[in-house]
């Protein structure tokens, strides 16, 4: 049984000054990795998930929803969001509020969540169905529809608390729906609108064409004559009825093919009144018609080209001013004057392709368009560096504390001496793209890339810290070269497209290739000289252990491609790769557990610092996690003097305002939490009582706390038996 207490913070009442002594802190790599630790977001904050639906109940309070049960929600105008408790880790297509307090999310396998209290809460509501659901609408406060696959639409009649199916006649996949009053209402889907005018008793089909086959993804039943719909075929389409749908006309919203041929398609549409309204697309293009849907333009500046960063799924009005639209990472726009200018609320993060920590709290990492941040915080928090390049950055290593290079598309190169503050430009042979870097020291090393269009595979050398770059291998075929491992001063290993894996013996002059397989290798890391594991396409995993002459292929539980894996220590292993996927091994490799998923980003990076794991990724993804109990934490005392308790790191961290904080106890004793200063000063004591052994959870409000670092400490019998480090936001 799991004890827990509400905490606010009161300052402390003694004039005493105590002494914090900063205790030695130790890590230890040993044990089982669980795949119950606790993952969170470090950015994009609150959440970086896809989030299928935005709702505003007025122009200050608003919520968002979307992929694995996530919920957010603001309540000063989109300028801070948290994330709420929804209970489920099912994605949640659509979020409705019929007022400031009660609402409404459905999505996968039918789930119906409800809420009375603004979020704090949600509970689940028994639709019967097990199928997608991916619209919710209420006429009144009573009466609500569900539309969702299978032509499944649903009615309540009492707020929601139970649900009824109707019976449409139709097996069409229905994507959205919309009411004017209790009993008419129109939904919209896979080649089909249906129209009902007796509160969903029958349903007839309404007359649109709707060619070539595509989806109806957004429909607005504006008066008693007049319908709009807006379809996801090539281009887009528009439908229009102004006789209550018996007669419909269609226009292209032309838009344009993307440069490599993609469709941007439609995925929503919302109208203010009759004359004004918004079609958002796939990737990010924002329409707007002021003469009820006979023009549209291109009313937005805010993304001008075509990106895949801000894909949007949904759009809302919380008056005829404000407009939100919510969209991949964690994004939310947001306008304040009818959609004339647009600002970013939430999320819009560049894709972060790869990472490198030079100490146990200085950390940097690439990716999209130039994209460089730096941690100087052991990663809890990120700062953007001066930009100095538009290229992909995709690969990152440092030397020394000081010493770094980046390299990427189009040949890019750069090199800093001052830990990242500026950058000389090492860039050449324009027609290729490097994947990884690596150094032996300051002066050696070798940049490894290709070109996926003829499969060109490449290693350059340098023997003068990148001043001059030489090339050392080049084949036509192979494959792109993906990552880079350095055994020793001469050994050195590349992992590359169609299962090759590239051996040098004398420090890159001379490469040998062998093949193991016909999927893409992505990642290569080793432990010592002998014992060593390579990841890539379909969750494919090798192992060698006699220093990569020969390779075993292991199960790794999971068929999605991994990007990225990283030793603990020669038994503890972890790798990352698409859909946010991370699998463990405490055996060396030889087995793997998956770990429960907090994203479905795709992540390229996992990197292990002191007792923390981090995974970075699409959409500018960082998340964390602390290592499992069962490997020594670094924030675990050397001198602990109980070992029969334990102290929990603080979740979520960093926090603003409130955190958990979990603690064992084996035996009873007086029992003391203490927060403290960076100079070890006390700050609070949250509590102080005599406790019986067991499991003990605290919730924390910060709110009086200076934003910084802060130490906490579990005192059990006046003996220090853990101390853990938080980080307090503003």
């Amino acid at each position: 049984m799991i004890s827990e207490y509400v905490l606010l913070p009161c300052r402390s009442g003694f004039g005493v000054k105590v002494l914090f002594i900063f205790l030695i802190f130790i890590s230890i790599y040993s044990g089982r990795i669980y795949s119950q630790s606790s993952w969170y977001w470090t950015q994009p904050r609150p959440t970086g998930n896809l989030l299928f639906s935005v709702c505003f109940t007025d122009h200050t309070t608003g919520y968002a929803a979307g992929e694995l049960g996530t919920i957010i929600k603001t309540s000063d105008g989109g300028t801070t969001w948290t994330a709420l408790t929804s209970g489920t880790d099912k994605d949640l297509s659509e979020i409705f509020f019929i007022n400031n307090t009660s609402g409404f999310a459905v999505g996968k396998d039918g789930i119906i969540l409800a809420t009375d209290d603004g979020g704090s809460i949600w509970n689940s509501r028994t639709s019967g169905v097990n199928t997608y659901l991916h619209d919710i609408v209420f006429s009144d406060k009573a009466t609500g529809y569900a539309a969702g696959l299978s032509g499944i639409i649903l009615k309540t009649i009492d707020g929601g608390n139970k649900w009824a199916r109707c019976k449409t006649g139709f097996n069409a996949s229905l994507f959205c729906v919309s009411f004017i009053n209790e009993s008419t209402g129109v939904t919209g889907g896979y080649n089909i609108i249906l129209k009902t005018t007796n509160g969903g008793k029958t349903f007839s089909q309404l007359k649109a064409s709707i060619y070539p086959s595509s989806a109806v993804v957004g429909i607005s039943y504006i008066d008693s004559n007049t319908i709009f719909a807006a379809g996801n075929s090539p281009h887009g389409v528009f439908y229009k009825s102004t006789n209550a749908g018996k007669e419909w006309t269609n226009s292209s919203l032309s838009l344009p093919f993307l440069f490599d041929g993609s469709i941007d398609l439609v995925r929503s549409m919302s109208f203010l009144n009759k004359n004004t309204g918004f079609i958002v697309t796939d990737f990010g293009t924002i329409l707007k018609t002021s003469d009820g849907g006979n023009n549209w333009f291109n009313d937005s500046s805010f993304r001008p080209s075509y990106a895949r960063l801000s894909v949007m799924y949904d759009i809302s009005s919380a008056d005829s001013l404000h407009l939100n639209i919510s969209g991949a990472g964690g994004t939310i726009i947001r306008s304040t004057d009818a959609g004339m200018s647009w600002f970013v609320s939430a999320g819009n993060k560049k894709t972060l392709y790869k990472d490198y920590f030079t100490d146990g709290a200085t950390g940097f990492s690439v990716g999209e368009n130039g994209t460089i941040l730096r941690t100087e915080n052991e990663g809890l928090t990120w700062e953007s560096l001066c930009k100095f390049t538009n290229k992909d950055l995709n690969a990152l290593y440092f030397g020394n504390d000081k010493t770094g290079y980046a390299a990427g598309e189009r040949g890019a190169i750069f090199k800093t001496n001052d830990l990242g503050n500026s950058w000389t430009d090492q860039t050449h042979y324009m027609n290729l793209d490097y994947k990884d870097i690596h150094f032996t020291d300051n002066e050696t090393g070798i940049a490894a890339g290709g070109n996926p269009e003829n499969e060109r595979a490449f290693i350059f050398k340098t023997t003068n810290g990148g001043t001059n770059w030489y090339e050392v291998y080049d084949s036509l075929g192979l494959g792109v070269c993906n990552s880079i491992e350095f055994i020793d001063n001469a050994k050195w290993l590349v992992a590359a497209d169609n299962g090759n894996i590239l051996k040098t013996i004398d420090a890159g002059e001379s490469w040998e290739s062998n093949n193991l397989s016909d999927e893409d290798l992505h990642s290569i890391a080793f432990t010592n000289s002998l014992n060593g594991l390579v990841t890539g396409a379909t969750g494919v995993v090798f192992k060698s252990t006699d220093g990569g002459i020969e390779w075993q292929r292991k199960l790794a539980g999971t068929y999605v491609t991994l990007n990225s894996i990283k030793y603990f220590n020669t038994c503890n292993v972890i790798a990352a790769g698409n859909e946010g996927t991370i699998i463990t091994s405490n055996d060396c490799g030889n087995n793997w557990t998956v770990v429960p998923k907090i994203t479905n980003n795709n992540l390229f990076s996992v990197d292990i610092i002191n007792d923390g794991i981090f995974a970075f990724g699409e959409y500018g993804t960082i998340i964390n996690s602390k290592v499992s109990s069962n490997i020594l934490s670094s924030d675990i005392a050397i001198s602990n003097s109980n070992p029969g308790a334990y102290l929990h790191q603080n979740f979520p961290n960093p926090f603003n305002p409130e955190t958990e904080i979990n603690y064992e106890i084996s035996r009873p004793g007086n029992v003391r939490i203490k927060i403290y200063d960076v100079l070890g000063k006390e700050t609070l004591t949250l509590i102080n009582i005599k406790q019986a052994a067991g499991s003990y959870r605290l919730k924390f409000n910060a709110g009086n706390l200076a934003a910084g670092i802060y130490f906490y400490s579990l005192v059990i019998d006046n003996k220090i038996s853990g101390t853990r480090k938080m980080l307090v936001l503003k």
